[in-house]
């Protein structure tokens, strides 16, 4: 397998080491594409950020660290920058804009909750990893 695109970063509270270490250790398994997939930030209406997800206060700048390595490593290896994000129909056009506000090139979709997260949802998996 030469690519990823599913790869978090320390800004989701459950991932481990630096963005670039990431990328070093991406080029080492010679992989030619690497994907960043943080869980998209989001504020629910009532004010609640979910303890998993990149902080509001953080999405542009994960976006621009990644655009960033990007150029640095353009010579080694292809870099995107995107979100993970949930289908919660309640929220899924806030989401969405959100996803667009920051620059996101790309969306996977991973389902951590039955039902919408908050305030009632119930995790699919202890703990969100």
């Amino acid at each position: 397998m030469d690519y990823n695109y599913h790869t978090h970063t320390t800004r989701c509270h459950h991932a481990k080491g630096t963005d670039e270490e990431y990328i070093e250790a991406a080029i080492k398994a010679g992989m030619t594409h690497l994907g960043f997939s943080d869980h998209l930030p989001y504020m629910f209406p009532d004010g609640y950020e979910s303890f998993y997800r990149v902080d509001m206060s953080e999405g542009e700048n994960y976006v621009r660290d990644i655009n960033s390595l990007r150029e640095k490593y353009r010579d080694k290896i292809e870099i995107h920058v995107g979100f993970e994000m949930e289908c919660y129909p309640a929220h899924f056009d806030e989401m969405l804009e959100n996803a667009r506000k920051f620059g996101a090139e790309y969306l996977i979709l991973g389902h951590h909750f039955l039902g919408n997260e908050h305030p009632d949802g119930i995790g699919t998996r202890s703990p969100i990893s």
